[in-house]
Formats: C-alpha cells, sequence, structure tokens
C-alpha cells in the first residue's frame, strides 16, 4: 500500500490534468456558445466529477484526515471537500453535470428583446442608467427578465437535483453542503449576517428614503408607485448615480485596459500576460458578465469582461484583474492542491481594487481627472463610497437568505 505522501501525490497527478481540460471547456463554452463546446465542457466535466467520486479514494483521504497528520492534513482536508459532493450515484452526478451546462449556455445566449430589437445587457443598463421615459424603462427592465420564464423548470429541477445529491452524502441540502465544504459555518454565518443587518439597516434606509424622493420626483410618481425599473441596476446590487456625482462624465473615454494595466503597474504588478489571455470585448454567444479563472493553478489566468466605456466596467476590470493577480501570485512551489485561496480571501482583495474608481488619489494619478475636480467632488466622493458598501451589504444579505430559503423549498414562489 502507498504511504499517506505517495497515495495523496497519486490522487493530485489523476485530478490535476482533468481539472484543467475541465477549465478550459468552460472557458470555451463561456466565450462561444455552441453545441460543440457544451458537448466538450460535459465531457469533461463528466471526467474530473467521476475521478472526485472515487469512492476507495474518498475513504482513504478521510482516513488520512482522521489520523491527524500535520504535514499531510492540509492537503487532505481540501481534497476530502472537494470530493465530497461528488460521492453520490453516477446518474446522479451525470443529470447534474448536463443540466448545469445546459443552463449556462440559456444564460450565455440569452439577449433580451426589447420591442423588437435585440438588446445586450449593456444596452439594457445604458437605459436605466439615463433614460427618464418610465415606460422604456419598465419595457426594458422586463425585458432582461425573459431568461427567467426560460429556465425556471430547469432551474428548480437542478435544485431538486443538487439537494438530492446533497443529501446522498449526509446533508441537509445543497446550501448547508456548499458552506461545509467552503469551511463556512452555517449558524456562525447567519449570525454574522444578523449582526451586518442590524448595523446597517437603519443607515440604508435612511440613504434609500432620501433616495427615492428625488427618484419619484425625477419619474413624476410617488414614492410608494416606484418600481425596479425606476432603478439603475437590474438587480439593485450597485448604488444608483445621482445628480450629485455622475463618474462616468469621467470615465465616458477611458481606455479600460490602459487604466488596468497602469494600476497593477503602479503597485509592481504585470498584468499584461493576463491581458494576453482575456476575452474582453461584448459579442453574440459569450457570458455577458464577469470573472477570473485560473485554468492550471498557474500562469495561464485569464479574465472575462463585456467592456464599454464608463464606470461599471472600469471598476469591474480592476476588481477581476485583482482576483488575477492574486491567483498568478500564489507560490509554485505549493502542492497543486494547496495553490488556490478560500473565495472570502480572494473576493475581498478583488473588491479594494475595484473601489478605487472612487478613490481620489487614483482618479487624479491614473484617470487623470484634474486636481480641483476631484477636490470639488470630495464629499461626494465619500457620500459614494459609504453608499456602495451599504447597498452591497443589503444585497449580501438579500441573496444569501434567498438562496438559503429557495433550496429549502425550490418549488416556492420566491
Amino acid at each position: 500500500m502507498p504511504t499517506a505522501r505517495e497515495f495523496i501525490d497519486g490522487v493530485t497527478a489523476r485530478l490535476e490534468p482533468l481539472d484543467q481540460a475541465a477549465n478550459r471547456a468552460w472557458w470555451d463554452a463561456s466565450t462561444a456558445v455552441s453545441k460543440e463546446h457544451e458537448a466538450q465542457r460535459v465531457a469533461a466535466d463528466l471526467a474530473l466529477r467521476t475521478a472526485l467520486g472515487d469512492t476507495a479514494s474518498f475513504e482513504r483521504l478521510a482516513a488520512i484526515r482522521a489520523s491527524g497528520d500535520t504535514q499531510l492534513l492540509r492537503e487532505a482536508t481540501v481534497l476530502h471537500d472537494r470530493m465530497l459532493p461528488h460521492q453520490v450515484s453516477m446518474n446522479t452526478r451525470e443529470a447534474i453535470t448536463r443540466l448545469e451546462a445546459d443552463l449556462d449556455a440559456t444564460f450565455n445566449r440569452f439577449r433580451a428583446d426589447v420591442d423588437g430589437e435585440v438588446c445586450d445587457d449593456n444596452a439594457i443598463a445604458a437605459v436605466l442608467r439615463t433614460s427618464d421615459d418610465p415606460v422604456q424603462r419598465r419595457r426594458t427592465w422586463e425585458a432582461s427578465k425573459q431568461v427567467g420564464a426560460a429556465v425556471v423548470d430547469r432551474v428548480r429541477a437542478l435544485a431538486h437535483l443538487r439537494n438530492q445529491a446533497a443529501r446522498e452524502v449526509g446533508a441537509r441540502d445543497f446550501f448547508a453542503l456548499s458552506l461545509a465544504t467552503a469551511e463556512l459555518d452555517e449558524t456562525r454565518l447567519m449570525a454574522t449576517l444578523d449582526a451586518v443587518d442590524e448595523a446597517t439597516r437603519g443607515h440604508f434606509e435612511e440613504w434609500k428614503a432620501a433616495g427615492d424622493a428625488q427618484r419619484a420626483d425625477r419619474f413624476g410618481c410617488s414614492v410608494t408607485e416606484l418600481r425596479p425599473w425606476h432603478y439603475d441596476d437590474p438587480f439593485f446590487q450597485a448604488a444608483p448615480t445621482t445628480d450629485e456625482l455622475d463618474l462616468d462624465t469621467w470615465f465616458r473615454n477611458a481606455d479600460l485596459v490602459e487604466l488596468t494595466r497602469t494600476t497593477y503597474a503602479g503597485i509592481g504588478l504585470d498584468v499584461d500576460p493576463i491581458l494576453a489571455r482575456s476575452d474582453l470585448e461584448s459579442r453574440e454567444g459569450k457570458s455577458q458578465h464577469a470573472f477570473c479563472i485560473n485554468i492550471n493553478r498557474g500562469q495561464d489566468v485569464r479574465v472575462l469582461c463585456n467592456n464599454v466605456p464608463g464606470t461599471y466596467w472600469a471598476e469591474t476590470m480592476l476588481h477581476e484583474f485583482g482576483h488575477g493577480v492574486y491567483d498568478a501570485g500564489v507560490d509554485p512551489e505549493l502542492p497543486w492542491s494547496l495553490r488556490t485561496m478560500h473565495p472570502l480571501t480572494t473576493e475581498g482583495i478583488a473588491m479594494l481594487f475595484g473601489r478605487l474608481t472612487l478613490d481620489p488619489g487614483w482618479l487624479r494619478q491614473v484617470l487623470a481627472i484634474a486636481p480641483n475636480a476631484v477636490d470639488a467632488a470630495a464629499d461626494a466622493l465619500a457620500r459614494r463610497r459609504v453608499v456602495t458598501m451599504l447597498v452591497f451589504a443589503r444585497w449580501v444579505l438579500v441573496m444569501t437568505n434567498f438562496e438559503r430559503g429557495f433550496y429549502a423549498d425550490p418549488d416556492a414562489d420566491h
């Protein structure tokens, strides 16, 4: 029998090429939707998940972890938690894999139909940021939600499958299993979110009441008549623009790639290798969102964005390349299973970089805004920084509670 060290090395040697192949297939399926790419993704994911579902390897890892060997404990724990969700029947594993790929392809392919005109997310965002026509805003917002009707049954079916898989490995549901395998204690997490709710609720309600009064005046309605399409963001995930501070006037002609390169070069980090592998322009058949992926837990780090000039994508570029420089900076001498990081850590770094778009020093030095203009906006920038964090905190609370409730009862009207 191989030693514990030899066994873990053997497991990682089997998983590493499968993981890389799955990441490449996922990238291809996200950047160019096609039946071929979807099939390649399913095949690569199934190969990886089948390896992760190997029962004998999982049981040996559990024994190594229980032995308390401090030299191997972390590797055994990370691999154990990666494999746990896949200790399910082959039929369940395959059904989840195929449905996930199908749903992602649907979302990536979707473009809204607004009165016969095909509109991507950037076009929808432009209307919601700038239009004063409530009818146009409503039609645009409702069009952005058309994908919901197309996927609702499949999303619920996937939730049931995920819950079934979670229960096969002894978890209450998929939400609980996701937290446990991310080393998050659900009771502590919900208590923390309750504390965040308590600390931010009053400030948020005060800010929103004042903003809603201005918004109602803008659209000629009462505050009680305000609806989701009256706000700038389809999900109310970002703070709305105000007459006090419209950052888009500063970013309208900005070169977002050059801003990103200059920002990171200023602290001694070269993002050119990441830029060279990234996909940053919007087009049909591509995911409309943004993410960073490390294909090989090494230097093959890539970012997907859908850039158009403006504050939103400037912040997003800085955010995603914050993930990128973190990934690229992981010690290559670490074992493969440990060349990763907890998402809470890297997300914090990414958010710090993204918030530079509200930093007076960055605006002067990198965006080259006239110092007197930045000074004149200092108070408004400070308020926007606070509001941005308030809105984000409330959004995290809503989404976490939604996801928890959704997996508790996928068929309920959420």
